[in-house]
């Protein structure tokens, strides 16, 4: 027996994932190459941010903490 992913669970309704990574610009490079579209990376100073979706319509925050 296999449970729903939590992906799946949320089909259909918007939800927020955040993801911290070590460089959100390299990140946001290979969503590029794979054909994933990505925003233009968002900087607060002391974070920067970029966004895309997910298959189903959900937001994905990949965060770079700033030093």
């Amino acid at each position: 027996m296999t449970s729903p992913t939590p992906l799946a669970c949320r089909c259909g309704k918007t939800q927020m994932e955040v993801i911290g990574v070590e460089d959100v610009a390299a990140c946001r490079q290979a969503l590029l190459r794979a054909g994933i579209a990505a925003a233009e990376i968002a900087d607060y100073g002391f974070v920067q941010v970029c966004d895309t979706q997910d298959p189903h319509g959900n937001r994905v925050s990949f965060v770079q903490l700033m030093s």
